[in-house]
């Protein structure tokens, strides 16, 4: 499902998991959100879906709140993932985001700091 402000896009950033959007109003704070169920689903579309999801020359971030396998080839070289690519904490999920600085501010900034696609994005899955 795409969220679009209907703006010049700055920047895409998906995520899976409606929660993972929803969260601290980061989708408020991008110009276009992408929820995706599974970067494989997603994948799977046609290109000119995938296309227009994930404008070859606009900056692509994205988070998952898990390992971010999968995501990296959609947001291209020049895109930013933000995750969980580590494993062995233990505490509140508030509490373990706070310490290893998965919040939302954070998420943001990253995803405001994707420089432009410097050749485009592979659309092809």
């Amino acid at each position: 499902m795409l969220e679009d402000l209907n703006r010049a896009l700055d920047v895409v950033f998906g995520a899976t998991g409606l929660r993972s959007l929803d969260d601290g109003n980061v989708a408020a704070r991008v110009p276009k959100a992408l929820r995706v169920p599974s970067t494989d689903r997603l994948e799977a579309r046609p290109e000119s879906y995938r296309c227009d999801a994930l404008p070859p020359d606009v900056p692509v971030g994205a988070m998952e709140a898990g390992t971010t396998h999968g995501w990296h080839h959609l947001v291209g070289d020049d895109g930013a993932v933000v995750g969980l690519d580590r494993f062995g904490l233990s505490g509140s999920g508030e509490g373990v985001c706070e310490e290893i600085d998965f919040t939302v501010d954070r998420i943001v900034d990253v995803i405001r700091e994707v420089p432009e696609p410097a050749s485009g994005r592979a659309t092809t899955a």
